[in-house]
């Protein structure tokens, strides 16, 4: 509808006149779905192996180049060794090709990175200069082959945004979706000149020794976020699997009830770990045998830990935690005391600082929650993983199999390895408590929980690996059924008569509805609704079974508020006249005018317009230019 005019059908009194424009903010989203995403700083970052690399290519480079002792081979044609056509690169029987119609030569400005050996940190800045790219919706396809079938590699995939430009894509290795609305820009969609990223996944090769991974806007998941969905990509590396070493290995499920003075350790770490006070039982807790602590001189000290300094880490755990105070260990080793980031204690608590790592130091502890009091439910079973992967600093802690928190602000772990005694006595690796700074315990930190399994790894084991050996899992612990990985509303809050996108991510539901009239949404996974009032949205989902598993949602709705508005016309009345007054637009350009019809008068005077009504053919009346209101 557009209105020209504002007629005086009726007596009316106008004093202000204001128009409003309401603006609303869209956060990115950027969802890891398999494997892991972090932000290179030098090429010690990517951990190359050159025993493990088996093919790297500079993807549009001008020439090969070495990095860390792995050769980047430059797939464009006459420009490299390993170059077989355009596009196309080959390192004995395996090969890459990158099929993309476009191409920027120099296309950022060279990286400032650091480390490596000599020449690797120049090298890499000139590798990541040069892309090939696609014009969305068209994709970026890049496909290995020559590869040993149904193995495991390890792919990775770099990328640098030149500038600072709204871009983003979905990754999907093998058909499946990899990464939701990926961000050239990096994992909070903020620019700087420094962004560079490398996604990282560990992909199994088809019958046919191939592995397809394919960049390209709205493969699956939520809808493109980002303004430009060109698909870019910078460069290629292609490793043997390095599968994590599992350390500490510890099940309790299968043991007899009773007393337990030793706990043996089928991890390659080797050793047991053994009661050095009391000695604690193996209960029944919630169906499923565990060792409990009771709180009280109950803990196990095992083998001496490797895993000191700022080594990658991940410990695992099943933890049954029947009351959850400010800070309770679940394992530990290095020791208290300080300095920061020296102490490495997976906690079972709910302190908005240290509820889920103690690492000793603001910086290097970490609750459940960023900023929050509390962690998972007390009473029942849950799957903990908590990592450390040295190359970007993260500490990260999932529950359940997704990602709870993550930080990596300073300082870098530097975890101790041995004692503040004269004889540097190693630190061993401590269930159930945690070393003093001479080494010994206290009965201060001792845990009261049960604990059903325990397994540590040399390295940080991605999203994708922690959710499978959380699902493969959790059937025993009480945790079976559909399960509901994530269910929430575009906009948390809008003004009524917008609408907003409730979306969900559903595991092993064979039906899924939504209360508050949505009714059944069985094979989607996003819906538009428009509520009249606020409104909390429960989906259900269902397994063949029956069992169902429940989220809820709520949408807040508001009425519009100036604070939400921009002025963009005002009109004050400030004028004195009568019949072709110009009425001034303070703000805008859209001066108005009294129109003279006939003897029933319109004037302005003292900031109002008074117009005396009547019949349309005798009456005065305001004339606005026309196109504001649409």
């Amino acid at each position: 509808m557009k209105n020209d005019t504002l007629k005086g059908f009726c007596a009316l009194v106008v004093t202000i006149v204001t128009l409003l424009v309401f603006s609303t903010n869209h956060a990115s989203a950027f969802e890891v779905i398999t494997g892991s995403v972090t932000e290179i700083s030098g090429p010690d970052d990517l951990k190359l192996n050159p025993d493990k690399a088996i093919i790297a290519v500079d993807v549009f480079g001008d020439s090969d180049r070495s990095v860390n002792g792995v050769t980047f081979f430059s797939d464009r044609a006459g420009r490299g060794d390993g170059v077989v056509e355009e596009g196309k690169v080959q390192s004995g029987d395996v090969s890459v090709t990158t099929a993309a119609a476009n191409s920027i030569d120099n296309w950022a400005g060279a990286q400032a990175f650091t480390g490596g050996t000599e020449g690797s940190a120049a090298n890499l800045a000139e590798i990541m200069r040069d892309i090939r790219w696609n014009g969305a919706p068209n994709p970026v396809n890049v496909t290995v082959a020559g590869l040993t079938a149904e193995s495991i590699y390890t792919v990775q995939l770099l990328f640098n945004e030149g500038a600072d430009r709204d871009r983003g894509w979905d990754i999907a290795v093998n058909g499946d979706l990899a990464v939701d609305n990926f961000s050239s820009e990096g994992g909070d969609g903020t620019w700087t000149n420094a962004n560079s990223f490398s996604y990282n996944v560990n992909a199994t090769a088809t019958a046919e020794g191939t592995i397809a991974v394919s960049l390209q806007n709205n493969i699956g998941g939520a809808a493109q976020v980002a303004a430009d969905g060109n698909p870019i990509l910078q460069a290629v590396i292609v490793s043997s699997y390095d599968p994590a070493k599992v350390l500490v290995d510890i099940d309790l499920t299968d043991d007899e009830l009773g007393e337990l003075a030793s706990i043996p350790n089928a991890g390659t770490l080797g050793g047991s770990f053994d009661a050095e006070i009391d000695n604690p039982s193996v209960t029944e807790v919630d169906g499923v045998k565990a060792v409990t602590l009771d709180g009280t001189n109950d803990w196990y000290v095992g083998p001496t830990s490797p895993l000191t300094g700022n080594a990658d880490r991940t410990v695992e755990t099943w933890v049954f935690n029947p009351d959850i105070p400010g800070e309770e260990t679940i394992v530990a080793w290095g020791r208290r005391g300080g300095p920061d980031s020296t102490n490495w204690s997976m906690n079972y608590g709910n302190h908005n600082t240290w509820g889920a790592l103690g690492g000793w130091g603001g910086s290097a502890d970490m609750p459940f929650v960023a900023g929050q009091t509390g962690g998972p439910e007390a009473g029942k079973w849950h799957h903990l993983a908590l990592t450390y992967n040295k190359s970007s600093n993260t500490r990260s802690i999932y529950v359940d199999g997704f990602l709870s928190n993550s930080e990596n602000n300073d300082p870098v772990l530097n975890t101790w390895g041995v004692a503040n005694d004269p004889d540097a006595t190693p630190l061993p690796i401590v269930i159930g408590n945690q070393n003093e700074p001479n080494g010994t315990r206290t009965d201060a930190l001792s845990g009261s929980l049960s604990i059903a399994k325990l397994k540590i790894y040399d390295q940080a084991l991605d999203a994708s690996t922690v959710f499978s050996n959380f699902d493969s899992d959790r059937s025993a612990f009480g945790l079976g059924g559909p399960l509901v990985a994530s269910f929430s509303s575009e906009s948390s809050s809008i003004i009524s008569g917008q609408s907003t996108t409730l979306s969900w991510n559903i595991l092993g539901a064979d039906s899924i509805s939504i209360d508050n009239g949505v009714g059944d949404v069985s094979g989607t996974t996003s819906v538009s609704v428009s509520p009249s009032e606020s409104t909390t949205y429960t989906i259900t989902a269902a397994d063949a079974d029956g069992i169902e598993k429940t989220a809820s949602a709520t949408v807040n709705v508001t009425l519009p508020s100036p604070s939400s508005a921009v002025v963009i016309h005002q009109w004050k009345f400030e004028e004195e006249g009568g019949a072709g007054t110009t009425l001034v637009d303070s703000v805008g350009s859209a001066d108005g005018t009294i129109v003279d019809v006939g003897g029933n008068d319109g004037t302005v005077g003292g900031g109002s317009v008074t117009l005396a009504g009547g019949g349309k053919n005798d009456s005065d009346y305001v004339k606005l230019p026309s196109g504001l209101v649409s």
